[in-house]
């Protein structure tokens, strides 16, 4: 494997295992000074999750996970004449605890969906078949998918994904989906395909949250549905290799807080 160097943020404690995976506290200032570390995915939060701030942030320090992180953009790069087209996304593990996935040395496991797949249950592995779903929104997976930190609070990764060329189906669905789709064009696989899930038309979880949930949950889960063609967009990639869980980010939404539409992402 080529030689890839690790990212400079990243902490050396001395003495310590550089391939030794570990979480890494984020803190929120770098003495009296804004951390701009912090202040960069506090900002993709709440661009995505109107009213999210940040309780505690870690940031995934797995070198192993990294370099064929790495090595896969380069690839991608490669065949996409220079362009890897990486994006910063969103993953919520659900009831499995974030670190588990993050400090494995497969991270997003694509294999993990195939039994959600062949059940034909849930949202992972079902509406654009076997695969990793990230979305561009923090909205979506705290919906659908809230996962719940053992500090106190909810719990999400913001995940490096390499996406490449991307196959969009819009609105429509693709559950037969068990690889990358092909370019009709050129036989070529995508590296990665993309929807936005029917516009969360008639989406069981979505409908659940808003029968049943908190008044703040409700209006996240309405949220949703009335802008489903822009929250509901999601990338799948099924490939572990695609993507590297970059921060543990534990967060609160405040129940007083107004569910304006979140800016676009940068």
């Amino acid at each position: 494997m080529m030689s890839m160097p690790l990212p400079d943020t990243w902490d050396a404690e001395a003495g310590a295992d550089v391939e030794q995976p570990r979480l890494v506290e984020v803190p929120s200032l770098v003495g009296a000074a804004p951390n701009p570390e912090f202040e960069h995915v506090a900002s993709l939060l709440a661009k995505g999750l109107p009213g999210a701030s940040i309780l505690g942030l870690k940031r995934v320090q797995n070198a192993r996970l990294w370099r064929k992180y790495a090595v896969e953009c380069h690839e991608i790069a490669l065949k996409n004449g220079g362009q890897s087209n990486e994006r910063e996304l969103w993953h919520s593990t659900g009831n499995t605890p974030a670190d588990v996935v993050c400090m494995s040395e497969h991270g997003f496991d694509p294999t993990y969906s195939i039994g959600t797949a062949l059940r034909g249950s849930g949202t992972d592995g079902n509406k654009y078949g076997i695969g990793v779903y990230f979305a561009e929104h923090a909205l979506y997976s705290d919906v659908m998918r809230p996962g719940v930190a053992q500090e106190g609070g909810k719990e999400i990764v913001l995940a490096k994904v390499v996406l490449g060329n991307v196959k969009d189906y819009g609105a429509r669905l693709a559950r037969g989906l068990e690889r990358e789709p092909r370019d009709e064009r050129t036989g070529i696989p995508y590296d990665s395909w993309t929807g936005t899930e029917d516009d969360l038309r008639g989406v069981t979880e979505i409908e659940a949250v808003r029968l049943s949930g908190s008044p703040t949950e409700k209006e996240k889960a309405q949220l949703l549905v009335d802008e489903g063609h822009k929250y509901g967009r999601q990338y799948i990639v099924c490939r572990y290799q695609k993507a590297y869980p970059a921060y543990v980010v534990r967060y609160e939404v405040r129940p007083d807080a107004a569910l304006s539409e979140p800016r676009p992402l940068d």
